[in-house]
């Protein structure tokens, strides 16, 4: 996704929600104005008559709620448009990781009377635009290093010609009780660890259209062990295979590629992470 593509979604979204918040807004009012008043009495005529069945809704809270919803719901959809467009490789830029850009938009009880997709989008993508290359690549680096657990493993192991990247898995117990089989509890990690190599790929060689890209795309919709090799995935440096086991699967990566990732962590993420791969 470019620029362009967004503002044109950043546009019809601001259309949608212009409509939808003069509803809210019109019908917060008339809540407001209802709940404002005294309740009304036949015998001492407090009130005016037409606000009567509007006094004990209490609708202005579920309207102030349903605006603050959107609101919350229509920052984080920016948030992942404008990081789509400024995506470092295939990997969309995560935005507004310290909470400030958020804490300005949302951070009041109140909504700021500007709020809408377009206004925020435009302050997210000022704030983001300039650093986002250097931010997009760490942030790569970033998820390689975490996927893998890098930061906290010792030495990675080697077999053959080949570097190996482990993520630990658990498996199930319930199903093994009940079912006589083994499955994963989650089979997240090796996800994680699939998009985090397609990432660091991209950004290495941007525009070379790599099966481990693919591969992520099409992932199958559950992972199981005992597969070994349960993929093979053709990359521009050679094929990755993925195995998997009872309590981890294994990602071999071939050394060229694993010692162009170790240099591309260490670039972008400092001289302290350099044995990380």
């Amino acid at each position: 996704m470019n620029r362009q593509q967004a503002d044109a979604i950043i546009d019809r979204m601001q259309e949608t929600y212009a409509t939808l918040d003069a509803a809210l807004r019109t019908a917060l009012a008339v809540s407001e104005e209802a709940e404002g008043q005294d309740a009304t009495d036949r015998i001492y005529g407090r009130g005016p008559r037409h606000l009567a069945p509007f006094r004990y809704l209490s609708a202005s809270r579920t309207f102030a709620k349903l605006r603050r919803d959107m609101a919350t719901k229509v920052f984080r959809e920016v948030c992942e448009l404008v990081g789509e467009a400024l995506a470092v490789g295939n990997a969309p830029l995560e935005i507004d990781e310290s909470g400030a850009l958020k804490e300005r938009w949302l951070g009041a009880d109140e909504l700021r009377n500007d709020f809408g997709p377009r206004t925020v989008f435009d302050d997210l993508w000022r704030e983001s635009a300039p650093g986002a290359q250097a931010n997009g690549l760490r942030q790569v680096a970033d998820a390689v290093v975490r996927a893998f657990g890098l930061d906290h493993r010792g030495d990675v192991r080697r077999v053959g010609a080949s570097v190996v990247l482990e993520v630990r898995m658990y498996l199930c117990s319930i199903a093994k009780k009940y079912g006589q089989r083994n499955e994963y509890t989650s089979d997240q990690p090796i996800r994680d660890g699939a998009l985090a190599l397609a990432g660091v790929f991209a950004a290495m060689a941007p525009g070379q259209a790599d099966d481990l890209t693919d591969f992520v795309r099409k992932m199958p919709g559950k992972f199981e062990p005992g597969h070994r090799p349960l993929y093979a995935i053709k990359t521009s440096y050679g094929d990755v295979t993925l195995s998997t086991f009872n309590e981890k699967a294994e990602f071999r990566i071939p050394a060229a590629a694993a010692e162009a990732i170790n240099l591309f962590v260490a670039e972008h993420r400092g001289e302290a992470n350099r044995s990380a791969a």
